[in-house]
This record gives structure tokens, C-alpha cells and sequence, in this order.
């Protein structure tokens, strides 16, 4: 068995798009199409059925995901560990964050869990808004720092640590852009942009909502998947965007104005983690994550 046909056969599984699994992969699409024929060929049957317009799996593709998921995340997860260890480094505790206000909380409470737990370092990763729970149910980080509202059975959350005002990102040459504040119902008729589609529905409304207050339209123009591309996007013209008030100097760009939005409810941060992975390292980092956001 080859191990690249398993990774391309596994993230095409999750992506059911050859582009982005070529993206994921750092290879070409035509690569992926090899590897995937040639592990078609090895199982005896096709896994996945493909048009022109999507990718989906067959009834063995779906079955075999489902089994292999897990034993490939554990092999991935004890390699890693290897060679951490190899370094020296210990034991890795991964943890997520979706803006860098948020990676400095957790560095600044990974470094009181060292006292603690001396074999232990807190290896750091950005979660994107596009798949904001993708991740942390991938097993790929223990818990994470993220945006609230967060209401899922299977993950468990703090109070919230962290809240920021809310603005909108316009262009220098925006319309907008000589105001000192907006309101929500100014956001009426503007091309908003908005990120990826496997966000929860009650999050988007919650971040990027298709009405005003009042009940008038917000067009959704653009779904990226990264801030730096929404910013982009922002820079040329071609939409707005909602931020929390820390963009401003982690985000700044002398094309791209930040207004508040008098009235907006706030963007709060908090913890999220699965139950199945609590064990006293892991409590012992979210106790330090909260006592951290309490002195900051």
C-alpha cells in the first residue's frame, strides 16, 4: 500500500473536489487522479463516482473513509510525536486559533503549562473561518481558540475569554470610508464577503447575516477561504467585510479602513474542545488559557 494514494484517497474523501485536494496536498490535480486510479486498482473497485460538475463517494469509498479515518489519523499523530521527540521537544499539545490575538493567549499559557508539565510543549496552528470545527473533529488539534457562537453536541466550550468590538473593512475608496462609524443598517445593498461553506449556518448569520435589522438584503458577493484573500478582495473594491477590532493593527494595510459599527454585538472568543479527549494535561492548559485571558 502506498501511502500517498491513502493521504489522496482520505482528503479527497474529506474535500470531494480534485483542486482542492491538490492544494491540501501541494500536488497537481493530475497526480491526485493517478494516485486515486491507482488505488482504485489495488481495492478492486471504484470509490468514487466523478462528473463534470462534483466528486462523489460510492457506497465501498464511503464505507472504507470511515474505517481507515481513524488508524490513518493515529499512525499521522504518532509520527509526529516521533519526531518531536526525536528534537527533543516532548510531547506536543495542539492548539488552535483563528486570529492572533488568539495564538498569543495560548503561547502565553503554554508557557505557564511548562511548570506543570515540563514534557510538554504547545504546538500552535491556525483554524480558517472557512472550516472552523473541521480541525478540532479531524482530531488535528486538542482545543482551540475560536469565534462564539459555538453550539455543537459533541464539542464542549468556555465562558467566553475574549471580546472585541465589531467593525467593517471598506476600501480607502469606499464610500464609506471618511465616516467615523457605520450602522448595521448601513450594510443594506453592500456586497459582503463572507467565508467558505462549511461554516454552521447559526454561525454565519451570527458573523456575516443576510439582513439588516430591520429586515433590508445584505448580499453575500464573495466566499473565500483565507482573511488574507478576503482582504484582498476588500482592498480592490469589490466588498466589505466584518472584523473584530484587533484586525485593525494585526490586519493593517494602508488601502483598507476599519469602521466601527455603532450598535453591533460584539465578536467573542472562547474555547472549544471534544470530550473524548479530556485528561488532566489538556484541563490543566484550558485552566491556564482562562487565568492568561483573566490577567490580559
Amino acid at each position: 500500500m502506498e501511502w500517498r494514494e491513502l493521504e489522496c484517497f482520505l482528503t479527497l474523501a474529506e474535500e470531494l473536489h480534485f483542486g482542492r485536494t491538490a492544494e491540501r496536498l501541494y500536488t497537481s490535480r493530475a497526480r491526485v487522479s493517478q494516485n486515486i486510479q491507482a488505488f482504485e486498482r489495488r481495492i478492486g473497485a471504484r470509490l468514487f463516482e466523478r462528473t463534470s460538475r462534483k466528486v462523489t463517494l460510492t457506497a465501498i469509498g464511503r464505507r472504507l473513509s470511515l474505517e481507515l479515518e481513524s488508524h490513518h489519523r493515529a499512525i499521522v499523530e504518532a509520527i509526529e510525536d516521533a519526531r518531536e521527540a526525536a528534537q527533543g521537544r516532548g510531547k506536543p499539545l495542539r492548539a488552535g486559533f483563528s486570529g492572533p490575538w488568539c495564538a498569543e493567549l495560548l503561547n502565553l499559557a503554554g508557557d505557564g503549562l511548562a511548570a506543570e508539565y515540563p514534557d510538554t510543549f504547545v504546538d500552535v496552528r491556525e483554524i480558517h473561518l472557512s472550516d472552523p470545527l473541521g480541525p478540532l473533529r479531524a482530531r488535528e488539534v486538542e482545543v482551540q481558540l475560536t469565534e462564539f457562537p459555538v453550539s455543537e453536541p459533541d464539542l464542549r466550550t468556555s465562558a467566553p475569554l475574549i471580546v472585541q468590538e465589531r467593525f467593517l473593512a471598506v476600501s480607502t475608496r469606499h464610500r464609506f470610508a471618511e465616516r467615523a462609524e457605520i450602522t448595521l443598517e448601513d450594510l443594506a445593498g453592500e456586497e459582503m464577503i463572507v467565508f467558505g461553506d462549511l461554516m454552521p449556518d447559526y454561525q454565519r448569520e451570527h458573523f456575516f447575516p443576510h439582513r439588516t435589522p430591520q429586515g433590508r438584503p445584505i448580499r453575500h458577493s464573495h466566499s473565500v477561504r483565507y482573511w488574507q484573500d478576503a482582504m484582498s478582495l476588500v482592498a480592490a473594491g469589490r466588498g466589505v467585510c466584518l472584523a473584530g477590532g484587533d484586525a485593525r493593527r494585526y490586519y493593517f494595510r494602508p488601502d483598507i479602513t476599519y469602521l466601527p459599527i455603532s450598535g453591533a454585538p460584539p465578536i467573542r472568543y472562547g474555547l472549544v474542545w471534544r470530550p473524548d479527549t479530556e485528561n488532566p494535561r489538556l484541563m490543566a492548559f484550558i485552566a491556564a488559557v482562562e487565568h492568561a485571558a483573566a490577567l490580559s
